[in-house]
C-alpha cells in the first residue's frame, strides 16, 4: 500500500515528480509561478494530485512482484470535479496506457457523466514480467522490484474542458494467485452462435503472449487481435510475402532484451492463446508489400503513381490481379497453413492503418471500368485517361470501385471460408487515432481561437465556442459526414454488404455524441449484423518526457466509475451489436470489474436475431425512456437483454408478452428471480446500476 499523501522523503517506495515537459508552445501551456503536484483533502482524506502538466510516479512492489503473475493495482481517487485521469504503468517489455475521463458539464457532446462525490477505486490487471522499466526509460530494470505507475497532467490547453488532472489517495497491490480459477464465469448460450467481445491494439506485439492471453481472459473477452503485419514492410511472422522481420534490438522489435526471433512472435501468440483457451483473429495491416510489382500500384487522378500512403508513397491496387495474388498468400500464411494446428484461429482482422488501399484510374482499370458498364474507352495519354474517370465520370467510377473494394472483401472472406467454413473477415477502414466527426481545431480555429487553444488562461474559453459550435450538430449531421468524406476511400458504403454475411464492418465509436447516436450507428448494419469498434484516442503531444521514455497512448475509458463501458451500453440500446472490439494503442482497459461484469452479460446472449419489446417498461417510470429489451427465441428458451442507458441507478418492471412462462435465470449470477404472471405478461423486477446491461434466460 502506497499513502500517496505521504511526504515521498518519508515513505520507503521510490517516489519520483516532474514538470514542466517540452512544449513549442512554451510557456504559454502551464503557468511558471504554480506548482502543478499537490497534496490536497477531501471528506477527511488527503490525497496527491498533478496538475499545470506535471507529473508524479511511484514504484510499487520492490522485492515482491513476480513475474508472469496476475495483479490487480487499485487507485483510490476522489470523484469530486471533472477529472482527467490519465496514467502509465510500466510494466515490463511495454507499458499500459490507462485511466478515465470523468464527466464534464451536462451538455456536453463528448461525456456528461457526472461524478458520485465520493471515493472511489479504478482497477487495472497487471502482468509484470522478468524485467522492467528503470533509470531512463530503459527497460533492463529486475520485475521482481516492481514498476513504476505514473500520474500525467496533461494540461488544460489539450483537455480544457476539465476541471482536474489525475489524483491518488492510495495505490494498492493485490497478487490474483491461480488467475486461472478467477476468469468470469460466461454462461454462453448452449448450442447457438457466440457473439464477440474482442480487443486489438496498434502497437507491435510485444508483450509475453500467454500473460496478454490470461489478462484477457481476466478480463471476460473471448477473442484477441494482436497485430502481425505492421505498416508498410515489417511482419512478426514466417510469410512468402515481401514483409522483413525486425532484427531483435531494431527500433520496432518486439523482442527487444529477449534474444527471441521476431519472425516466431505469431506462433508464440497462437500457441499461448490456445493455452489460455482465448480465441484469435490475427491482425494485419496491408497495402501492398515492398514486393508488389510497380504496375499494382494505384494509379493517382493525375496519372501517375498516387503517393496514398502515410509512412508510405504508394498503395496497392485491389484491381490488378497481383495484389491479390499477394493477399491470398497473405492468407495462407497466416491461417491456411495454421488453421489445423490451431482452430481456435477464428477469422482476420485487416485495419486500414496508414490508408493505402484507394480508388486506382490506370489505364488497366479504366479499361475494366469501360467493359464492365458500357462506358467508351476515352481517349489520350495516362493523365488524360485517368482525369476522365476521375472527374467526368467521378460518381459512377468510385460506385463501381466501391463495388470492387466489397467484391476483394467477399474473395477474402471466400478463401477464409475454403480453410474452414466458419471463419470470418473483420474490417476497420480508417487510419485515424479516435474518431472525432465534430469541428476541430484545424476546420474551426480563427487566429484569436489558436492563440486561446494554446494558453492555459485561455483554452477554457476557447472550449466553450467550438462545444457552441459541436451542440449545434444534430444526429443526422453526423451521419451525413460519415457518409461524405472528401477521401473518397474513407466512405464505406455498408449497404453494399446488406446482403453479405461473415463479413463485418466496424463501426468507430469514440465519445457520446457517436455513442448515443441511432441514425449513426444502424448505417453500419450489415448481412452480418452490427460490429462495434471503442476507438481509444491516441494522445501522443500530450504524455511525453516521463523518465526520458515516450508514453504515446491513452486507453482512457469514456467516464468515472460506472460509466467505464458507456459507449458499449449506448450502442446496444439502439443497435444489437452481435461484435464488438476496443482499439488500443498497447492492449489494457481499466475499471476491470464493470468490464468483467458487462461480458458476463453480453457473451450470454445468442447471435441470432432479437425483436426489441415495445412498452416492455412502463411510460410513468423515470426509467422507461433510458430502457430497450430485446427477446431471442431459441431451443434453449427465450433470451431477454435489458440494456439501461441511465445515468443514475434505477429500478423498474419488465413486462413481456410469454404468459406460460415460469422461469427467468439472471445469466449473469446464475440465479432464479421472482417473476409473476400479470394480465398476460411475464413481469419480473430488474434493479439496474447504472449503464448496465441485464441478460436472462426465460423458460
Amino acid at each position: 500500500v502506497i499513502d500517496c499523501s505521504k511526504d515521498p522523503a518519508t515513505d520507503e517506495h521510490p517516489y519520483k515528480e516532474g514538470g514542466i515537459r517540452d512544449s513549442w508552445v512554451g510557456r504559454r501551456a502551464y503557468a511558471t509561478w504554480k506548482k502543478g503536484v499537490t497534496v490536497k483533502e477531501f471528506k477527511g482524506k488527503k490525497y496527491r494530485e498533478a496538475n499545470n502538466n506535471e507529473h508524479f510516479l511511484y514504484r510499487i512492489g520492490r522485492g515482491e512482484v513476480k513475474p508472469h503473475t496476475g495483479y490487480i493495482l487499485r487507485v483510490s481517487y476522489p470523484d469530486n470535479v471533472a477529472r482527467y485521469q490519465a496514467m502509465h504503468i510500466k510494466t515490463g517489455r511495454n507499458y499500459e496506457g490507462t485511466g478515465f475521463r470523468s464527466g464534464t458539464a451536462v451538455d456536453d457532446p463528448k461525456g456528461n457523466y457526472p461524478q458520485t462525490g465520493e471515493w472511489q477505486w479504478f482497477d487495472n490487471i497487471v502482468f509484470n514480467d522478468d524485467f522492467t522499466f528503470g533509470y531512463k526509460g530503459s527497460r533492463a530494470a529486475s520485475g521482481k522490484h516492481g514498476f513504476w505507475v505514473a500520474f500525467h497532467d496533461i494540461g488544460r490547453c489539450y483537455a480544457p474542458e476539465f476541471e482536474a488532472g489525475p489524483a491518488a489517495g492510495e495505490i494498492r497491490l493485490y497478487e490474483i494467485p491461480d488467475i486461472e480459477k478467477h476468469y468470469p464465469v460466461i454462461r454462453k448460450p448452449d448450442g447457438l452462435p457466440q457473439r464477440i467481445l474482442m480487443a486489438d491494439w496498434e502497437r507491435m506485439p510485444d508483450r509475453v503472449p500467454y500473460d496478454l492471453a490470461r489478462d484477457a481472459r481476466f478480463m471476460g473477452l473471448n477473442m484477441i487481435s494482436p497485430v502481425f503485419q505492421k505498416w508498410v514492410g515489417h511482419a512478426y511472422m514466417k510469410t512468402r510475402v515481401g514483409f522483413s522481420v525486425p532484427e531483435p534490438d531494431a527500433w520496432n522489435s518486439a523482442t527487444k532484451l529477449t534474444g527471441e526471433d521476431n519472425s516466431e512472435i505469431y506462433e508464440k501468440y497462437l500457441a499461448a492463446t490456445a493455452k489460455a483457451g482465448i480465441d484469435i483473429a490475427p491482425r494485419f495491416e496491408y497495402g501492398g508489400s515492398p514486393a508488389l510489382p510497380k504496375e499494382a500500384w494505384v494509379i493517382g487522378p493525375d496519372g501517375k503513381i498516387d503517393p496514398c500512403g502515410r509512412f508510405c508513397q504508394w498503395g496497392a491496387n485491389i484491381l490488378h490481379p497481383d495484389t491479390w495474388k499477394e493477399m491470398e498468400t497473405l492468407l495462407d500464411d497466416m491461417v491456411g497453413s495454421k488453421i489445423e494446428k490451431y482452430p481456435h484461429i477464428k477469422g482476420l482482422l485487416w485495419r486500414m492503418r496508414n490508408e493505402r488501399i484507394t480508388c486506382s484510374y490506370g489505364k488497366q482499370d479504366v479499361e475494366m471500368f469501360c467493359k464492365e458498364t458500357g462506358n467508351t474507352m476515352p481517349e489520350g495519354d495516362a493523365k488524360k485517361i485517368a482525369q476522365w474517370a476521375s472527374k467526368k465520370m467521378k460518381n459512377e467510377y468510385h460506385m463501381w470501385w466501391y463495388g470492387k473494394r466489397r467484391d476483394f472483401l467477399i474473395k477474402m472472406r471466400d478463401k477464409l471460408k475454403s480453410y474452414r467454413p466458419d471463419l470470418k473477415l473483420f474490417y476497420y477502414n480508417w487510419d485515424q487515432d479516435g474518431w472525432n466527426l465534430g469541428p476541430t481545431p484545424n476546420g474551426f480555429n480563427k487566429p484569436q481561437d489558436w492563440s486561446d487553444y494554446y494558453n492555459v488562461d485561455r483554452a477554457g474559453e476557447w472550449y466553450k465556442r467550438i462545444k457552441a459550435e459541436q451542440l449545434k450538430l444534430k444526429d443526422a449531421d453526423y451521419l451525413n459526414i460519415v457518409t461524405n468524406f472528401g477521401a473518397m476511400e474513407w466512405n464505406l458504403h455498408p449497404e453494399l454488404f446488406k446482403d453479405v454475411k461473415d463479413i463485418y464492418l466496424f463501426a468507430p465509436v469514440h465519445w457520446r455524441y457517436l455513442a448515443d447516436n441511432d441514425q449513426y450507428l444502424k448505417y453500419f448494419r450489415t448481412g452480418s449484423g452490427m460490429a462495434m469498434c471503442d476507438m481509444f484516442y491516441y494522445e501522443e503531444k500530450g504524455r511525453w518526457n516521463i523518465q526520458n521514455d515516450d508514453y504515446q497512448t491513452s486507453e482512457m475509458t469514456p467516464g468515472g466509475q460506472g460509466f467505464s463501458m458507456a459507449h458499449q451500453i449506448m450502442t446496444l440500446y439502439h443497435v444489437d451489436a452481435n461484435v464488438i472490439t476496443f482499439t488500443t494503442y498497447t492492449y489494457g482497459c481499466g475499471f476491470a470489474d464493470d468490464h468483467r461484469r458487462f461480458a458476463q452479460a453480453y457473451l450470454a446472449l445468442p447471435d441470432i436475431k432479437g425483436t426489441v419489446v415495445e412498452d416492455a417498461v412502463a411510460a410513468e417510470n423515470p426509467a422507461a425512456k433510458d430502457v430497450r429489451v430485446r427477446t431471442y427465441e431459441s431451443a434453449n428458451g427465450v433470451y431477454a437483454a435489458v440494456v439501461f442507458k441511465g445515468m443514475k441507478d434505477a429500478e423498474f418492471e419488465v413486462s413481456l408478452p410469454l404468459a406460460g412462462k415460469t422461469t427467468v435465470t439472471d445469466l449473469v449470477t446464475g440465479a432464479e428471480i421472482p417473476a409473476v404472471e400479470k394480465d398476460g405478461k411475464l413481469v419480473f423486477t430488474v434493479k439496474s446500476s447504472k449503464m448496465e446491461l441485464n441478460s436472462y434466460l426465460i423458460k
